[in-house]
C-alpha cells in the first residue's frame, strides 16, 4: 500500500529519488571489474598502454561519480564528498591524457591517490546504502572501502614494490572497487524494488 500523503509519503519519495540512479554505479563498477581482470591477465602490459587504460578509466569513472553525486544532491548527505572524489578522479584522468610521457614513479602516485579516493567514495556509498534502508550491503561496502584505501596507500608508500607489480596491484584495486560499486548498485535497486511494491 502506497502512502502518497503526509510525511511518510514525502520520505518515501525522497528515498526513491536518491536511489533512482543506481545504474550509474553499476556501470562504473562493471567497467572497473573489466579493467581489473584485463590487467591481471596482462602482467607484461607496456607502460604506454597502461597509462592509457588508467586515463580512460579515470575519465569515465570520474564522470559517472560526478553525475551520480549531482543527480542525488538533494537527498544524499554525502553527495558533496562523492562529487569531490569524482572531480579529483576526473582531474587525474585529464592529467594522464595531457602527460603521455609521465614517469612510472609519478604514475604510481597518481594511481595510488585515485584508488584512495575511490575507497573513500566507496565508504560514502556504504553510508548512503545504510540511509536508504539496506541492512546488510552497507557493511560489506564499508569493509571493501577500507581495503581499497589500504591498497592505494601500498601503491603510494611502496614505490619500488609498486613499480615491479603495478599491474597486479592496480588490477586488484580496480576489481575491489568494481565489486563494491556493483554491490552498492544491487542493494540500492533492491531497496527501490521493495519500496515500489510496498
Amino acid at each position: 500500500m502506497n502512502i502518497n500523503n503526509g510525511p511518510i509519503g514525502e520520505l518515501e519519495e525522497e528515498v526513491l529519488s536518491t536511489i533512482k540512479h543506481w545504474w550509474v554505479i553499476l556501470i562504473v563498477g562493471l567497467l572497473a571489474i573489466g579493467v581489473g581482470i584485463w590487467m591481471l591477465f596482462r602482467p607484461g602490459l607496456a607502460y604506454e598502454a597502461l597509462s592509457i587504460v588508467f586515463a580512460v578509466s579515470f575519465l569515465v569513472g570520474g564522470i559517472g561519480t560526478c553525475y551520480f553525486a549531482i543527480a542525488n544532491r538533494k537527498n544524499t548527505p554525502a553527495w558533496g564528498w562523492n562529487l569531490v572524489c569524482g572531480l579529483l578522479i576526473l582531474i587525474l584522468g585529464i592529467i594522464l591524457v595531457a602527460s603521455p610521457g609521465m614517469s612510472a614513479g609519478t604514475l604510481i602516485y597518481y594511481v595510488g591517490f585515485a584508488i584512495v579516493f575511490g575507497g573513500f567514495n566507496t565508504i560514502g556509498l556504504a553510508f548512503a546504502l545504510k540511509n536508504a534502508g539496506s541492512s546488510s550491503g552497507w557493511g560489506w561496502n564499508l569493509a571493501l572501502g577500507i581495503i581499497i584505501i589500504i591498497l592505494g596507500f601500498i601503491l603510494m608508500f611502496s614505490p619500488l614494490l609498486a613499480i615491479l607489480t603495478i599491474v597486479i596491484w592496480s588490477g586488484i584495486g580496480f576489481i575491489t572497487f568494481g565489486i563494491s560499486c556493483c554491490g552498492a548498485a544491487y542493494h540500492l535497486s533492491k531497496v527501490k524494488g521493495i519500496m515500489k511494491k510496498s
